[in-house]
């Protein structure tokens, strides 16, 4: 009897087995319907065997749905590792993988069956639509990458743009060719319609862009079409990574650095590690693209996990103009300081666009005030204003990171009762606009509704062209171009330097090098204000005058001082409970039995926590353990344990967990 291991949408960390009828051939990788809590449900066959049962239990496969598998090997062996390296619900897994018409088992069958129909498994013939020249020096490192046809990782960075497109050109020359496919990962889709007008100047072959906005049916029109072999190159997102392709080559990654490629959901990997893990398994090159590269990578740059593609160019760093303002000793209206106020005012009369950017907590602001007084509560370290929880008695300093009891009656007057006010984005508005009461403002707090199944969608859709003054936020800015923009003044950057997270400063310093990109322009046109307390801060005056690198060396070089990532290993378990004490004993529990383990292994772990996380909730608690280690191997593993010896306690039934490997 043949029994089949079904991943079902849920998620859940194991997958079911039914017994697939005679009449069936099992295949692994197509859709089947199965019945499961008195419903059908959609799944998908990961593994068959034969065995002899006696159990009656065991439900059989109603129908299945596909003819052909809908993903291939070396993806589903892929899905199941990240699934176990990172703790995580396969279920939920294949469903961020997969297009949602997968979900479902009412699809329109005629065009599906086409497909597999019509499957040719040959790859467009390969042409050139214009002739490019390649020197030596670029032809040798293109055949370096490919010498070996095996797995290795590159980095390039600070190469100049014409020498970088003739190298990109050739290489990709060179992988169809061999009728291979090509994976380039973008961090945003405006980088995808930029590079698909260069790859359409030059080559003639069959190019798709895939995003989250474009529609289910096309979404599976581009997955079914890069699996049968009939796209050359697939431009796209993060999630594009987890497409099937006939023959994969390449995989390209685009500003590897980017925060946007971490942590989907709860799915707390980084894309990038997910890429080149697929790179290994597939035996393929990977080329990492950054011209602000991050320090994990520059790590395994130093331990030679990771080659460094160098042309030998004279090719120097940026070193932007800029301009920091100290905002004790200024008058600051609306969060803007006076300086700031008279820049915008000069380059607005010179016929040139201005873009602030905001910090996103500046517009989400719950305070206290006395309605007889105004009197309102003040850090007395920093002196700025207290911010209040909706849903918890507590109030606290954003910069400060602390927290006090919420006061009831005003200090002032000793009398009157306190009440919560809404300093957010209504009130920011209304205060700029008399700022600049003669002046176009544009308020960009979130993205546009561009919508890629529009087939005239191109680069142009992404610039944003206005007469005035920009204001937008650090995630929304990154999502678009803007061509007309001399001046950028950047209202909020203390939360990176007064934080706990040791993170921030390198984040900081890579969008601040970056922001050259978002005008498109030479950088001595472009000129940045940067408003901060702490004008004085070491790290910043690093940032803001020297190159990159010079930073990322002093870096690396101090946090191997403190023996932090990347020189460690640092993974965050977190816990959520409708009950506080449950979630902290669960990781009370996890404490204590790897503190014990790792002693008796002779291995040094390094606590902090748990600790509570600010949610704005009061239905939910989450807490969280950091732990650190010298050997990912040997945490990882002894971590794995500890979670499933948890599973045999009921007091732990009713939480839930998940891990984030990636931390640095």
């Amino acid at each position: 009897m043949i029994i089949v291991d079904v991943v079902l949408p849920f998620p859940i960390k194991t997958c079911f087995s039914y017994i697939l009828p005679c009449s069936i051939t099992p295949v692994v990788g197509v859709r089947v319907v199965v019945p499961f809590n008195s419903k059908d449900v959609t799944g998908i066959v990961i593994a068959y065997h034969q065995k002899k049962i006696n159990n009656l239990n065991f439900k059989l496969v109603k129908c299945v749905i596909d003819y052909e598998p809908i993903l291939n090997i070396s993806l589903l062996n892929i899905l199941i590792w990240l699934s176990k390296y990172y703790c995580y619900p396969i279920g939920s897994i294949f469903l961020i993988a997969f297009p949602d018409i997968f979900k479902f088992k009412n699809v329109v069958k005629i065009n599906y069956k086409m497909y597999f129909k019509n499957n040719i498994n040959q790859f467009n013939k390969f042409k050139i639509n214009r002739k490019f020249l390649l020197n030596a020096n670029i032809l040798s490192k293109i055949n370096t990458i490919l010498i070996n046809s095996s797995f290795s990782s590159w980095l390039i960075s600070e190469i100049n743009l014409f020498i970088k497109i003739k190298f990109y050109l050739g290489l990709f020359e060179k992988i169809l060719k061999k009728n291979l496919q090509i994976l380039i990962i973008v961090p945003y889709i405006k980088y995808a319609y930029k590079i698909l007008f260069f790859l359409k100047k030059y080559l003639n072959v069959s190019i798709s862009i895939v995003d989250t906005n474009i529609s289910n049916e096309i979404f599976f029109d581009i997955w079914i079409k890069t699996k049968n072999g009939q796209n050359s190159i697939l431009i796209g997102t993060k999630k594009s990574v987890f497409f099937p392709f006939l023959k994969l080559g390449l995989i390209v990654l685009f500003e590897e650095h980017n925060l946007i490629y971490k942590n989907i959901d709860q799915f707390k990997c980084n894309i990038r590690d997910v890429a080149t893990f697929r790179a290994f398994k597939e035996n393929i090159p990977i080329i990492l693209d950054s011209n602000t590269p991050s320090l994990k990578t520059l790590y395994n740059v130093i331990h030679k996990k990771i080659f460094w593609i160098n042309f030998n160019q004279t090719y120097t760093s940026l070193i932007l103009k800029n301009k920091i303002v100290n905002l004790k000793k200024e008058k600051i209206r609306t969060y803007l300081s006076d300086s700031l106020i008279k820049e915008i005012f000069e380059n607005i009369k010179k016929n040139f666009s201005v873009l602030l950017i905001f910090n996103p907590s500046n517009f989400v602001f719950l305070g206290l005030i006395c309605n007889y007084c105004n009197w309102i509560p003040r850090c007395d370290i920093c002196h700025d204003y207290y911010e209040v929880n909706k849903y918890n008695d507590v109030m606290f300093c954003r910069n400060c990171l602390i927290y006090y009891k919420k006061l009831l009656s005003c200090n002032i007057c000793n009398f009157s009762p306190l009440t919560t006010f809404n300093f957010g984005i209504k009130k920011i508005k209304k205060n700029i606009k008399k700022i600049f009461f003669n002046i176009p403002l544009l308020f960009l707090m979130c993205l546009k509704n561009i919508k890629t199944k529009k087939l005239n969608l191109n680069i142009d859709n992404f610039y944003i062209v206005h007469s005035g003054i920009i204001i937008t936020t650090e995630k929304v800015v990154q999502n678009y171009f803007f061509p007309n923009v001399r001046l950028i003044g950047l209202v909020d950057i203390d939360h990176y330097f007064l934080s706990f997270n040791f993170n921030n400063i390198e984040h900081f310093s890579q969008f601040y090098f970056n922001l050259i990109n978002l005008v498109q322009k030479k950088s001595k046109f472009l000129n940045i204000l940067i408003q901060t307390s702490i004008p004085n801060n070491e790290n910043l005056i690093n940032i803001c005058g020297k190159k990159y690198f010079f930073y990322a060396r002093n870096m690396l070089i101090t946090r191997k001082r403190f023996l932090l990532p990347p020189w460690n290993v640092q993974v965050i378990l977190y816990c959520q409970s409708k009950s506080f004490q449950k979630s902290f004993t669960f990781l009370k529990f996890i404490y204590t039995f790897l503190k014990k383990k790792s002693k008796k292994d002779n291995i040094l772990l390094w606590f902090v926590g748990p600790d509570p996380v600010f949610l704005r909730s009061k239905k939910k608690y989450i807490h969280k353990l950091l732990i650190q280690c010298s050997s990912r191997i040997y945490l990882q593993k002894i971590l794995r344990i500890s979670l499933d010896l948890s599973k045999y306690f009921s007091i732990f039934n009713n939480i839930k967990w998940f891990v984030n490997f990636d931390v640095n």
